[in-house]
């Protein structure tokens, strides 16, 4: 099977993007100085959230694309 044809590897690499744009935003509230107390806190925790979840689904994806490759 042609490696470029896989939809797991496509999936796996925007779900790495994913994680980089929210590691990003996550950190964003301390790099800009924003006000923690009224929406620093609350952007933090959900990139992070979103961080998490898009490395757990990338692994996931990676591991699946691999197998697909065989």
């Amino acid at each position: 099977m042609n490696p470029s044809n896989n939809p797991e590897r496509r999936t796996a690499i925007v779900c790495f993007v994913l994680l980089i744009g929210a590691t990003v935003v996550a950190i964003w509230p301390f790099v800009a100085g924003m006000n923690m107390m009224q929406a620093g806190y609350a952007l933090t925790c959900l990139a992070g959230f979103v961080t998490l979840l898009a490395l757990v689904a990338a692994v996931i994806f990676w591991t699946r694309a691999s197998a697909w490759d065989r």
